[in-house]
């Protein structure tokens, strides 16, 4: 989804504006790029289906080593990063998508 944002971000306005405003997303990429964390509830929901997945994707490779190693790496690298980003407050993550700017100064929102 991130990698999403930043590539309609860089092609398109129009598409950029469309999924800071999405009714499902939009909240989300907000708080990651306004407020440089997610909520704790979306950092739960995020581990939970990436380990979900990662475990459906392993079952279906039936035991090739080197494909549940990869499963592995990465399960690890993007639990890190969710863990490791900034807890934000469930009130301070309803912005407002018009008042949607990219920069860093929205520090004293977070938890």
């Amino acid at each position: 989804m991130l990698l999403a944002a930043w590539l309609f971000s860089k092609s398109s306005p129009k598409w950029r504006q469309w999924l800071i405003n999405h009714r499902l997303l939009g909240k989300h990429i907000r708080n990651y790029t306004i407020h440089k964390g997610i909520t704790s509830r979306a950092r739960k929901r995020s581990l939970a289906t990436l380990w979900l997945t990662l475990v459906f994707s392993a079952w279906l490779t039936n035991g090739t080593w080197w494909i549940l190693a990869i499963l592995a790496i990465v399960g690890i690298g993007v639990s890190w990063h969710l863990i490791a980003l900034k807890t934000i407050n469930e009130h301070y993550s309803k912005v407002n998508p018009d008042d949607y700017i990219n920069h860093d100064d929205h520090q004293s929102n977070v938890a």
